[in-house]
């Protein structure tokens, strides 16, 4: 049977699923906004004479109403009418997901945008409730489950493997050697319909920093210290960089920007400057309009 649910949490603990097929006690039938691309906003100024200056090109956020019934017992409708109205009561910021066959659609950094509309009709022995909620996130893009991948820096050093002598059937053979340094490069596609931009995290024991090389076109690097009580987290989306938990954007010498195209796929390595021993993660979500 095909599934259509629809999340919704606010950030603070409270939460609403509902589903198309009817087999939840809550139904949704509206997700304006959650369905189909985004245009553009266009900047523009009349000229005195003919025709107008146009500015940048921008994409403004995304503009969700949500809406549906409830059906159940009196007692039923009544603690859903509570429980709904007391959404996003803490002004948090929350989210939005959609999973329709397979296929995980979410809605990050959602906030309340109006009143949340409860009108109970209640019945001798039920009733059912239709509800409708607004929202809007400021961020215009569509997010599927994250994805990641593990590889180690590139001139990452490797102990002696062992035994360094093994007796096979009577006869020693010698085994003295460098093991390899297995996974040094992380690939991950974006099968969806915008860009996607990597969350990458660098953990391990560089004292001289790295260099962060992504195809296509990515370049970041970072030149101080990183141990294994101090990661650097790297959010390409927003050009940002965090270790334990504060901001050393500023302390980049190279930074170049670029993300994975619709349909396309990335690769990811790691380059120790001075040195040293580290693991890169990267995690990437398939992105939507």
């Amino acid at each position: 049977m095909a599934t259509d649910t629809l999340r919704v949490t606010d950030g603070s603990g409270g939460e609403l699923v509902a589903d198309r097929s009817g087999d939840l006690p809550i139904l949704w039938t509206t997700s304006d906004g959650l369905d189909g691309g985004l245009g553009v906003r266009l900047d523009k100024t009349d000229r005195i004479g003919d025709g107008a200056f146009t500015g940048v090109l921008s994409r403004p956020g995304r503009e969700i109403t949500l809406g549906g019934l409830m059906h159940g017992t009196r007692t039923a409708c009544r603690a859903f009418v509570r429980r709904t109205a007391a959404l996003w009561a803490g002004k948090t910021r929350g989210l939005v997901s959609r999973d329709v066959d397979g296929l995980h659609l979410e809605a990050r950094g959602v906030v309340l945008d109006g009143q949340i509309k409860l009108t109970p009709i209640i019945e001798d022995s039920g009733g059912r409730v239709e509800w409708e909620i607004p929202l809007y996130a400021a961020d215009p893009y569509l997010y599927g489950h994250a994805r990641s991948g593990q590889a180690r820096s590139l001139n990452a050093t490797v102990g002696l493997v062992y035994p360094w002598f093994d007796n096979a059937a009577g006869v020693t053979t010698g085994i003295f050697e460098y093991g390899s340094n297995g996974q040094t490069q992380v690939v991950l596609g974006n099968e969806g319909t915008a860009p996607a931009y990597p969350v990458v995290t660098v953990e391990g024991d560089l004292p001289g920093g790295f260099r962060l090389i992504g195809s296509p076109g990515l370049l970041i690097e970072w030149p101080g210290a990183v141990t294994p009580q101090s990661p650097v987290t790297i959010d390409v989306a927003t050009g940002s960089v965090t270790q334990l938990g504060v901001s050393q954007s500023y302390r980049l010498t190279t930074a170049t920007w670029a993300g994975v195209p619709p349909n396309g796929s990335g690769s990811w390595s790691l380059e120790a400057l001075a040195g040293g021993t580290a693991t890169l993660t990267v995690q990437l979500c398939n992105t939507y309009l």
